[in-house]
């Protein structure tokens, strides 16, 4: 096999490298075991390379969350938590700035919260790290509060619902059904679907049948040449009503699809947080959501994810990974 592939890189000298572990920490109670340590040392090397972060992927119950902490409590004995020159970073697709916080923003699941608060307590020297919980309807939404803490804890739930509210442009009624639709797409739900002069096209109007499988009457369009027109349409069935009317607000999958995000951030987008850790960084696997895009635009100097099955079902799930990370697959 070494023969058909020359090319490999030196195992053995991998294997050395692993080898390396990281000194005991003064503020975690918690000792490490031989495999954390390992991984310890390999991700403050991480940090100082270009990747500046990684997936933690071990199986649930291995101590994912005690070695992100002792991460954080690493690098804040080094003296490498932030540093004067980058308090102010550029923001990308903006020419504003951020302000740059020490802290480390962990995005959970509302049911890990909880875990996480008292995994920090119970493993690290107490009075050692301040916590701040960034979630519920009395959260403390002043940003200079960000500074004063070394871990902010929020959920997928509240950074898309901030995203949501803060950063895509609002939505309108529609005058004849109350649904709620983006500027740009009411046009085109009125036109074909909504309204005394919404017309179906020939192709849209067999997509849509009345309960019992008897086809609707449905008024066609008399212009030719139905085929040119894109009606965002795919799949078939409920699938096709659900893409084109609930999510016609859905908005481009870039980070800078929106023109208007350098004057409208929420508030944990409007600092540069030192590290974003994802739990269960799996969450985030659907790159169309509104969450996974909430994630991609969070700007921080280090990214991890943690997850005991970054990868289920294709590959291509390790898209919205790779691009939370900013490193080329």
């Amino acid at each position: 096999m070494a023969e058909n592939y020359p090319n490999d890189p030196d195992f053995n000298s991998q294997d050395e490298l692993v080898t390396e572990t990281a000194q005991p920490l003064s503020d975690l109670i918690m000792p490490l075991l031989r495999y954390q340590k390992e991984w310890l040392a390999w991700a403050l090397k991480q940090e100082e390379s270009t990747a500046r972060g990684g997936i933690l992927a071990d199986e649930m119950g291995m101590g994912k969350t005690v070695q992100a902490i002792a991460l954080v409590l690493a690098k804040h004995e080094l003296g490498q938590a932030i540093s004067d020159s980058s308090l102010l970073s550029p923001a990308p697709c903006s020419s504003q700035e951020l302000l740059a916080v020490k802290g480390t923003l962990v995005i959970c699941l509302v049911v890990a919260v909880i875990q996480w608060v008292s995994e920090i307590d119970h493993f690290t020297t107490k009075g050692s790290n301040k916590i701040l919980v960034y979630h519920g309807a009395n959260r403390e939404k002043n940003i200079d509060k960000f500074a004063e803490y070394d871990f902010v804890i929020t959920t997928y739930s509240t950074v898309e619902a901030e995203y949501r509210k803060n950063v895509l442009p609002p939505k309108e009624k529609c005058q004849w059904c109350g649904k709620s639709f983006y500027e740009q797409k009411l046009p085109f739900h009125q036109k074909y679907f909504c309204g005394p002069d919404a017309v179906k096209t020939a192709k849209q109007s067999k997509q849509q049948s009345k309960p019992g499988g008897k086809p609707s009457k449905l008024k066609k369009n008399p212009i030719e040449g139905d085929s040119k027109i894109d009606t965002g349409k795919r799949g078939r069935g409920k699938g096709i009503k659900r893409k084109s009317e609930t999510d016609a607000g859905s908005v481009d999958d870039s980070a800078c699809a929106s023109q208007d995000m350098s004057t409208r951030r929420s508030v944990l987008h409007s600092v540069k947080w030192n590290r974003i850790i994802l739990d269960e960084a799996h969450y985030v696997k659907d790159r169309r959501s509104n969450t996974t895009r909430a994630i991609l635009v969070l700007e921080s100097s280090y990214k991890w994810a943690l997850s005991g099955t970054p990868l289920q079902n294709h590959v291509g799930e390790l898209y919205s990974l790779v691009r939370f990370l900013q490193i080329l697959p």
